[in-house]
C-alpha cells in the first residue's frame, strides 16, 4: 500500500553468502560495469566479512532503514575470470589492491594436444552435454564430426579447441537439425 516493510523472510543471500566456505567464479568484465560492485567485492575480501545490503542504498534513494543484521564472517576464495587486456588493467598502477587481493595469475590456452586422451575426454564432454541438455545422443561418425570443427578453430591437425562454449552450440543446433 505505499509503505516500507521489512521483515526477516525477506532477506535473501547474495553470492558471496552462498560461496561461503568455498570459491566463488566472477566474471571481471560483469563486476567492472559497476563500480559499486568493484568496490564492494575488493572491501568484502579485504575485511574478510559481509554484510547484507540493500540495493537501494546505493543509487542514491533514501531507504528507510530496515532490518540490519550481523556481519557474517567470510571464508570464500574469489576467482576473477577476464582476457589478459582486462588483467592489465586491473594490475595498472591506479589499482594497486588488485595485486594484494589476488596473487595468483592462471593462464589457460584455448586449444590441447590433440591425444587419445584429450579424444575421449572430449567424447565425454560430448555424452555429458547431451545428458545434460536433453539432446539426441551422438553416434561415433557425429561425435568424430564435432573433433574436427574443435580442431578447425585452432587450424591445427594436432590440437583442439578448449572452447567449449562453442562445442555445446554446435552440439544444440546439431540436436535441432536431427529433431
Amino acid at each position: 500500500m505505499g509503505t516500507y516493510m521489512s521483515d526477516h523472510a525477506m532477506l535473501k543471500p547474495g553470492a558471496m553468502h552462498l560461496a561461503n566456505g568455498g570459491y566463488l567464479a566472477i566474471n571481471a568484465r560483469d563486476v567492472l560495469m559497476s563500480p559499486q560492485v568493484w568496490e564492494g567485492l575488493k572491501r568484502v575480501i579485504r575485511n574478510r566479512e559481509v554484510l547484507l545490503e540493500d540495493p537501494g542504498e546505493h543509487t542514491g534513494m533514501f531507504i528507510p532503514q530496515g532490518l540490519r543484521p550481523q556481519l557474517i564472517p567470510l571464508d570464500v576464495k574469489v576467482i576473477i575470470i577476464g582476457d589478459e587486456p582486462i588483467y592489465r588493467t586491473l594490475t595498472s598502477v591506479n589499482n594497486e589492491d588488485f595485486g594484494d587481493l589476488f596473487k595468483v595469475k592462471a593462464e589457460f590456452d584455448h586449444r590441447v594436444e590433440l591425444t587419445d586422451d584429450n579424444l575421449d575426454a572430449y567424447c565425454s564432454f560430448i555424452c555429458g552435454t547431451c545428458e545434460d541438455e536433453g539432446l539426441l545422443g551422438f553416434e561415433a561418425t557425429g561425435a568424430a564430426k564435432v573433433i574436427e570443427y574443435a580442431a578447425r578453430l585452432v587450424a591445427g591437425q594436432k590440437k583442439l579447441s578448449t572452447r567449449f562454449g562453442l562445442i555445446k552450440d554446435l552440439l544444440i543446433e546439431a540436436n535441432y537439425w536431427a529433431r
